[in-house]
């Protein structure tokens, strides 16, 4: 059942308000709970944070039992999502945003993992493969349409002689050709599926002056030496792929500036805070940790008004019991946008 308080609260915020939350403590960027901190709500967005903060004109006050913290950001995923176009090697015009299926279960897997943003991938099939789009877990609401050109330079993508080119050689050549004249890519940045060193290389030179961030499949630690300093998304690991090499992984490309974060992929929405648990014990760094499902997550999407308790960012936030990455903490009530959603009745 959700407490009086969060039905309260829901109530308010269904409509265009303003509230001051009082938890009993929110969990900040540096990764600390700041016990004494209130949050300043108006419109869906967070208007101030901090200690001893005056009520809002016309709002209201909320004592909530629990940790305030931003709701996890999703960096990528095909969960919810079937966009891809098989027969062309250059789609940029391809939108993840049209694919969506609003019915299907990942919705409300999502809002129970705590997950209230999440960056929607079409499928690599092609070497420009569109727009990845930015969604909220509830509705789902499309927050942004064209988040990142998604270029895949997966060899598997790149070999196939059914559509050319043939191999990565091809794929770059038509990358650095067709990459620059892609609308809003200079502004918005692509995101690079890749699985070696020639990928990672070749993305860079093809890109050069676009914003730029990497999903890191395959083997990273056979060529993550040369991803220091970027924006580096790895899969979430799956039942099948726990092993100590790649949480080893992990801990190197974080200790080498990397700055990691995570997307589930076609996993479990509940990966995605294990993850997060594993990543704080393999580095000893809880901020980075948090911030790989949270902030960091949304710059790997462009946005940097998600995954964050900060003025000016969305108010999508999450109530748990403890710290989020305390594997005791139970989710108590989950808002998206400054509204209230239906996880919290869990």
């Amino acid at each position: 059942m959700i407490a009086p308080t969060l039905l309260a609260l829901a109530g308010v915020l269904m409509q265009d308000s303003a509230a001051l939350l009082r938890p009993d403590a929110v969990l900040g960027e540096d990764g600390h709970l700041h016990e004494g901190w209130q949050v300043a709500i108006r419109n869906g967005v967070i208007e101030a944070v901090g200690p001893d903060l005056k009520s809002l004109a016309g709002g209201k006050e909320f004592h909530l039992s629990g940790v305030l913290a931003p709701g996890f950001v999703d960096a990528w995923s095909w969960s919810g999502c079937d966009a891809a176009e098989e027969s062309l090697r250059l789609s940029p015009n391809l939108l993840a945003a049209d694919g969506i299926d609003k019915d299907s279960d990942s919705w409300k897997e999502r809002l129970n993992a705590g997950i209230t943003t999440v960056q929607l991938l079409p499928r690599p099939t092609n070497t420009l493969a569109g727009w990845a789009a930015v969604v909220t877990s509830s509705g789902p609401e499309v927050v942004s349409v064209r988040s990142r050109q998604v270029v895949s330079l997966l060899p598997k993508s790149v070999s196939d002689d059914r559509k050319g080119p043939l191999g990565l050689p091809g794929a770059l050549e038509d990358l650095s050709t067709a990459l620059p004249r892609v609308r809003g890519v200079s502004s918005s940045g692509a995101i690079a599926l890749v699985e070696d060193a020639a990928g990672v290389d070749g993305f860079r030179a093809a890109g050069a002056g676009v914003p730029r961030a990497f999903i890191a499949l395959g083997d990273p630690g056979s060529y993550g030496g040369i991803l220091s300093g970027d924006l580096v998304a790895l899969p979430v690991l799956g039942n099948s792929s726990w092993s100590p090499r790649r949480l080893e992984v992990w801990r190197r490309l974080h200790k080498g500036g990397a700055r990691i974060a995570f997307g589930t992929g076609s996993e479990s929405p509940e990966a995605l805070r294990l993850a997060a648990m594993a990543f704080a014990r393999v580095t000893g760094d809880p901020a980075a940790a948090f911030s790989s499902i949270t902030s960091t997550a949304g710059l790997v999407a462009g946005r940097s008004d998600i995954g964050r308790i900060n003025p000016g960012a969305r108010a999508d936030l999450v109530l748990w019991t403890a710290h989020p990455l305390d594997a005791s903490s139970r989710i108590v009530g989950v808002m998206t946008g400054g509204r209230m959603t239906p996880a919290s009745s869990k």
